[in-house]
Formats: C-alpha cells, structure tokens, sequence
C-alpha cells in the first residue's frame, strides 16, 4: 500500500485528482450529516424525508446521460473544475433550505451536479491512469472515503457542539471553492484519450450491462448508508448527538483503508473474487446494523460494511474504463 500511495501522490495529476475526489466527498458527507437536523427543523416525518432523497438520484439521472459528449466538448479535467465548482455551491442548498418544496428541488440540483461531477472526476482518474500506465482508481475513491470520513466525523463533532449548520455548510462551501481554484491548473491538463466516436447518449450493451446492474446495486447500498445512517442512529436507536455521524464516519473510515490497498488487491485476486469478498462482508456488517439495536454495534457494523464496499466501486470503474464503447464518461 505504502508504495502505491508513494506513487500516487508523488505526481501531480494523479495528486490533484484524488483531491478533488476527497473535496467532493467532504461535502456531500458535511450536508447529509446534517440531516437529522434538516429533519427536525423542516418538522418531515421519515417517509417525506424518503421521498425528497429521491431528488439526489433523480437529478444524476437526468445529468449523467449526457456527460460522454460534454467530457468530450471539454475534458474530463475541465469538466471536472466546472462541475466540481456548482457543486460546492449547491450542496449548500440542501441545508439552507426554508421549506419541504425548496428542500426537494435542491436536492435534484445536488444529484445534478454530483452526478455530473463523479462521471468527469472518474473520467480523469481513468485518463491519467492509462497514461501513468499504473492503477490508482482505487486510490482516488479512498481520497473519497477519506473526505467522506472527515466530513461526517468533523460535522458530528460540530452538531455535538450545537454549531449553526447553515453557518458551518457556507464556511465550507467556500474554503472548497478556494481549493479547487487552486487545484485548477494541474486539473485541467489531464488529456483524454479521443474517442473515434461520440455518441451523446447511449445505453450499456454486452458485459456492460452486467457492470450497470453490479453498479446499481452497489451504488444503492452505498447510498442507503450514506443518507440513513445518521437517521438511525438519532432517530431508530435515540444515540447521543455525537454518535450520529460515526455510524457513516467509520464506514468512511474503512472503505478509505479498504480503497488504498485496493489497487493491489484488484491486480492480485482480479475483479471477480475482489467484488465476491467485498458484497459477503458488506452483508454481514449490515446483517449487524440491523440485527442488534445499540449504537455502538451499528456503527461496528456500518465500520464492516464499509470495508466490503470499498472495492466495489472502483473495480466496476476499471473494467468499465477497459471497454470501448465511445468517449470517456460515456460508459
């Protein structure tokens, strides 16, 4: 792992992407830890709450479709400056918000510009990884984790300590923004491999179909953790204020652990075995979180889920990145 990381940090590109997956992940683990919160303010029961997350999904759908043409247009490092930019901005919607209708149509808006933003960084992660000629996908989703991590335990921390959440989500957004200007240079060098043909939407054919239903699944459990895990424990287990983002900040924790050994894990077993291990232990961890009502063992178990779901996702992004079926982001 040491060597990997060694590497990966030592160039600049390959540095500046993990970044930016770790400024996006900070975020979007700020706002969603706030959702207790959001909850309690906007007075929403657990079903309304259900129904505006929809909004997150709904809006990637509506976005991600058409990102193969414009990663194309401009680059999947300028892509992802443009992107990552809105979504710094609107991810502080979501907690700004006045009212259920406001709070509903942010959240399109953030899944928008997320979505957006998690195909262009990917894209990039994939171009500078052939042109490295080396694996660091997975190294860039445990900077994801590891701003995932840091989000949700930093903002436990600050909801403990009864800190304004609009005050904390605005200070943030902006020191974000500050840091992708910076980051900006080296971003927007990363060149894409050209693609003969670009195609502005087009659905998974062949083994990429198989990727696409592996993904959707993955991505559901992921996201199920992400949005409800401090619900469940603040609301379902009646945990302390401080204990309502550890359950995704340990899952954080271990799918960062888990992400930063991957590269080599992936060479060593190969996709099939590596994604067989991570979906048997992710079972087990959420077999924990619900078979046993007590905080401290949820979080246990949202720790160990997080370790099966660490290569998940960056193993699906290999193998999608190695089939040519158009531009990048396309697949």
């Amino acid at each position: 792992m040491i060597e990997n990381l060694k590497l990966f940090f030592s160039k600049p590109q390959s540095r500046t992407v993990g970044l930016v997956f770790a400024l996006n992940s900070l975020m979007f683990g700020s706002w969603i830890t706030h959702l207790p919160e959001i909850k309690e303010r906007l007075q929403i029961t657990d079903g309304e709450l259900g129904l505006a997350l929809l909004g997150v999904p709904l809006g990637s759908i509506i976005a991600m479709p058409f990102m193969g043409w414009i990663i194309h247009r401009f680059g999947s490092g300028k892509t992802t400056m443009i992107y990552g930019i809105a979504f710094c901005i609107i991810s502080s919607f979501p907690v700004l918000a006045p009212d259920y209708a406001l709070f509903f149509a942010s959240l399109i808006l953030v899944g928008m510009s997320t979505g957006s933003m998690d195909v262009a960084m990917n894209a990039a992660a994939a171009s500078v990884e052939k042109k490295m000629g080396k694996n660091i996908m997975s190294s860039c989703h445990g900077m994801w984790s590891l701003g995932g991590m840091a989000g949700a335990g930093i903002t436990s921390i600050l909801v403990g300590f009864h800190i304004d959440a609009g005050l904390h989500i605005v200070l943030l957004a902006a020191l974000l923004f500050i840091i992708l200007l910076i980051l900006r240079p080296v971003l927007i060098s990363v060149k894409d491999e050209r693609a003969t043909e670009v195609i502005v939407f087009t659905l998974p054919r062949g083994p990429l179909i198989g990727l696409a239903v592996i993904a959707f699944c993955v991505m559901m459990g992921e996201g199920a953790v992400y949005d409800w895990s401090a619900i469940y424990l603040d609301d379902t287990l009646q945990a302390n204020a401080f204990y309502s983002g550890l359950g995704l900040s340990g899952f954080s924790m271990t799918m960062t652990l888990g992400r930063f050994y991957g590269d080599k894990v992936i060479h060593l077993w190969g996709a099939g075995k590596t994604v067989i291990a991570g979906v048997l232990i992710s079972i087990v961890g959420i077999l924990i979180v619900v078979a046993v009502n007590y905080p401290l063992m949820a979080i246990a178990g949202f720790t160990l889920a997080g370790l099966g779901f660490s290569c998940l996702v960056p193993t699906i992004y290999i193998s999608a990145s190695r089939m040519k079926f158009g531009s990048p982001g396309g697949n």
